[in-house]
């Protein structure tokens, strides 16, 4: 855990000192909790804050959005589920939008870490803009620090990796998300997770968008 964080504050301090360098941090909270017992409801709160480094040296730290995402899960097997969202995005300097989600995983557990696949769909509409379909695949394992078998109050590791592809008329474009946090199991309700997210947006252009994000999450269930 503390070569984790060192690296995490590394990375933090050459974002700091590089010029022209999108950063922030992504906080994050989620709250679920069963409507019977194969439906399962979910609330989610994240916002960013990115940060820009001009050439006054000075870092802007600046509140940029706030997600509201809204699911409605329901089990079809043992370790997969269907979910249906809407996310409404209030934007600091552009017109709000919503978005409507699909969404289809499964979780593949494993002796000692656990497999989870994302495959998600969504459509977003604006007043200012014109609509953006996307399409996205996520890849990722969690597997304990401290044992074969997570318990309360144990640490464990996450890093997942994500495509996304999007299309808003007449540009469509392609982007990654690699993700490793650490996580704490506090109990059966309660989990942290913090870490890095690292986003190259643009794919198709000659020039890559190269972003990196500090996230901390919260996890709830009642």
């Amino acid at each position: 855990m503390r070569q984790f964080l060192i690296i995490i504050f590394c990375l933090i301090g050459l974002l700091c000192s590089a010029q022209n360098v999108v950063a922030g941090f992504l906080p994050d909270f989620t709250l679920s909790y069963k409507a019977s017992e194969q439906y399962k409801i979910v609330h989610k709160l994240e916002s960013r804050f990115p940060s820009y480094n001009d050439t006054s040296e000075d870092i802007n730290v600046q509140f940029e959005r706030l997600d509201m995402q809204n699911f409605i899960e329901r089990k079809i097997g043992l370790f997969s589920k269907l979910s249906l969202g809407y996310q409404y995005r209030i934007k600091d300097s552009a017109a709000d939008e919503h978005r409507f989600i699909q969404q289809f995983s499964w979780t593949d557990n494993l002796t000692a870490f656990r497999i989870g696949h994302r495959l998600r769909s969504d459509q977003t509409y604006s007043r200012a803009r014109k609509p953006e379909i996307r399409f996205r695949y996520r890849s990722g394992f969690q597997f304990p620090l401290q044992g074969q078998q997570l318990d309360a109050g144990e640490y464990y590791l996450s890093i997942s990796d994500e495509l996304v592809w999007s299309y808003r008329s007449p540009n469509a474009d392609l982007e990654n998300r690699v993700l490793a946090k650490l996580g704490l199991y506090i109990n059966d309700k309660n989990k942290i997770e913090w870490g890095l997210e690292w986003r190259l947006e643009e794919l198709f252009l000659e020039k890559v968008n190269h972003q990196l994000w500090v996230g901390l999450s919260w996890y709830k269930a009642l």
